[in-house]
């Protein structure tokens, strides 16, 4: 006697994928995006309650923050995920263990949220220490079991987090945890905010490639970009400054995150 298989049912066609060839670089497909019309609030989020996954506090600013601002303004609801606590951002320093640099970065994050426009209580914090996530295949499926509860209580429709390609491991792990998730019922559709993978050279070859990318104007929201990331003291001020060793994006990289478009990818 054959045993029932429940199998997924058979996606909808959705305005995020068009019959177009995948890029194979990473310039062809930012190229691609920049050359096409900016998409709406609609195109990115259908309109419908989205979760964000990000690696680290500040990950969702710098990545998405316009669009969390806009999905705010619009009362698009938005529910954030902080995988890890962020503690390894600025190793080595004495004034700044790991303890309290962690506590400060959740306190950032709910205040940079907060600029943005969400209340606490739309934030998830794990209990993750950056930079073995990827490699602690039990951390990786205790946050997938929270993602899932998290996603099925807030109803959300698309996932947004950083892309497999980010140079990052932590980005990577965050990439293949919301993979999981969006096989899992009811089953929403992924889509990945590059951080650190912007600035890979234009001839980097995709190994996973997308079939499209969506360039989302910030445009009036820029400024509650700006604002947010500048509640991530620990990140975006010389705050801790005996640090051997720090994570953070660089001046020009900051500024062309939190200045021009965000891009999302399908």
């Amino acid at each position: 006697m054959l045993t029932p298989v429940a199998l997924r049912p058979p996606a909808r066609r959705s305005c995020l994928v068009r019959n177009e060839n995948p890029a194979r670089t990473k310039g062809q497909l930012f190229a691609r995006a920049s050359a096409s019309p900016p998409a709406s609030l609609d195109d990115v989020t259908g309109g419908a309650p989205i979760l964000v996954i990000a690696p680290h506090p500040d990950d969702d600013v710098l990545g998405c923050g316009g669009l969390i601002a806009a999905c705010a303004a619009a009362n698009v609801p938005v529910h954030i995920a902080y995988l890890t606590d962020g503690r390894r951002s600025h190793v080595g320093s004495a004034q700044w263990p790991g303890e309290r640099l962690a506590a400060a970065r959740r306190l950032e994050a709910i205040e940079g949220a907060r600029a943005l426009g969400l209340a606490p209580d739309a934030l998830t914090f794990l209990p993750n220490r950056d930079g073995a996530l990827l490699f602690d295949r039990n951390a990786r499926r205790r946050s997938l079991a929270a993602l899932q509860i998290v996603a099925r209580r807030h109803g959300a429709a698309r996932v947004f987090t950083t892309w497999i390609h980010d140079p990052h491991p932590d980005h990577v792990a965050a990439a293949l945890i919301a993979r999981e998730l969006c096989d899992l019922p009811p089953y929403p559709t992924q889509l990945a905010y590059p951080v650190w993978g912007r600035f890979l050279p234009d001839g980097f070859v995709l190994r996973h490639r997308a079939r499209r990318a969506l360039r989302f104007d910030v445009g009036a929201h820029a400024e509650t970009k700006r604002r947010a990331f500048a509640a991530h003291r620990s990140q975006s001020t010389k705050l801790i400054d005996d640090a051997w060793f720090t994570l953070s994006p660089k001046r020009r990289q900051r500024e062309t995150l939190l200045r021009e478009a965000e891009f999302f990818l399908v």
